[in-house]
């Protein structure tokens, strides 16, 4: 499933998985996309399904510049109903 992401680098897509480093931005504040402290931030994903079309929100963790995990947001209510 495809997860878009509002933060690091965003300029173009690109596939990242599991254990995959993060791209940020060089030369950059992190609310502009740049490194984090330490490499370290918990962000917030969207996607929607490409099966049946519902939506979900995700929690992000990178740690150390890798992704470490990605799992669903029960807290955030989808824009789709």
């Amino acid at each position: 499933m495809e997860i878009e992401l509002k933060f690091g680098f965003t300029g173009e897509m690109q596939d990242l998985k599991i254990g995959d480093q993060y791209p940020w931005t060089p030369r950059k504040q992190v609310q502009n996309g740049g490194r984090p402290e330490e490499g370290n931030l918990d962000g917030l994903g969207y996607a929607e399904c490409p099966k049946c079309g519902k939506d979900s929100f995700y929690k992000i963790a990178i740690r150390e510049d890798v992704i470490r995990s990605v799992y669903v947001d029960r807290e955030q209510k989808p824009y789709i109903l």
